[in-house]
């Protein structure tokens, strides 16, 4: 990719779409899940887990996935023509990948926040 083109891209993206800073995820630490810098309740904790299970049941997203997955490797493999088209199709599975891993994540995290709270009560 050219020097030119990457230099401005990236001060594009590091300067101009400051959108996200690191209090905007979701974090788990010691028996608290955060969201935008306020501590979820265990309600929304419940809630968003129970959102999670059904992805993993929702066959329209699963399938989602899958076409995804499919035109990237498509795309990155038979019509990629430029450097950038193989990059951007690498960045697709990449969220893909990234989808599928941070599901599970959380609901391992889940399983400590859960273990934490029963060993608060006790």
């Amino acid at each position: 990719m050219n020097i030119i083109k990457k230099t401005i891209l990236n001060y594009l993206v590091r300067h101009l779409f400051k959108g996200f800073v690191p209090e905007d995820i979701i974090k788990y630490n010691k028996g608290e899940f955060t969201y935008q810098g306020n501590i979820m309740s265990e309600s929304e904790v419940d809630n968003m887990i129970k959102t999670l299970d059904l992805l993993d049941v929702n066959d329209g997203y699963q399938y989602l996935l899958k076409d995804i997955e499919y035109r990237s490797y498509e795309n990155l493999f038979l019509k990629s023509k430029t450097e950038d088209d193989m990059v951007f199709s690498k960045a697709c599975l990449f969220v893909v990948d990234l989808l599928r891993k941070r599901k599970e994540q959380l609901k391992v995290q889940y399983e400590e926040y859960k273990k934490w709270k029963l060993t608060k009560l006790s």
